[in-house]
Parts: C-alpha cells; sequence; structure tokens
C-alpha cells in the first residue's frame, strides 16, 4: 500500500538537503587553472602581491614546501567576486 509522505516530511528531508548542498559548498576547492575559467584576469604574480596586500583571500597550502599546490575555498572566491567578502576587490 502506498501512502502519501507528510508535509513535514517533505519540508525535513528538504531543510536536509540544503544543509548537504552548504556542508558541500564549504567543502568545496578552486585551484590556480578553476580561478582562471571563472575569469580571474591577473597572473600568478599579482594576485600573491594581492594576498600580501589583503586585498585577495589567502588560499590553503597542501604541504610544506615552496612549490606545493594551494586552492581557495569556494565560499570564500565566490564572496570576493559578489563583493560580500571581507577582502576588498578593488
Amino acid at each position: 500500500m502506498f501512502t502519501r509522505p507528510l508535509a513535514s516530511d517533505l519540508w525535513a528531508s528538504r531543510c536536509l538537503l540544503l544543509e548537504d548542498i552548504t556542508m558541500f559548498e564549504e567543502r568545496m576547492l578552486v585551484d590556480w587553472k578553476t580561478l582562471k575559467k571563472l575569469g580571474w584576469p591577473y597572473s600568478r604574480a599579482h594576485t600573491w602581491r594581492m594576498i600580501k596586500a589583503g586585498r585577495f583571500p589567502a588560499p590553503q597550502k597542501f604541504g610544506k614546501h615552496p612549490g606545493s599546490r594551494v586552492a581557495w575555498r569556494w565560499k570564500e572566491i565566490s564572496g570576493f567576486f559578489d563583493g560580500t567578502s571581507p577582502t576588498i576587490a578593488t
């Protein structure tokens, strides 16, 4: 016998889905190639100068050696492009 789910059950599952999406966005990372695909017009050197000056979000570094890979958190990059980030886009 088929029973329809209650509206409260549907609302609860929708809230759980939104929590999953939020958790997924918090874990998403943007590497240098993806940053360029998003339309970032500056070189790596200029980007590092902006990071040092506090005008662009600092990336997460994967490793301790100087040439290790870096990536930015999606929420920080999307906030920077939207203008809602604490770092000022100038």
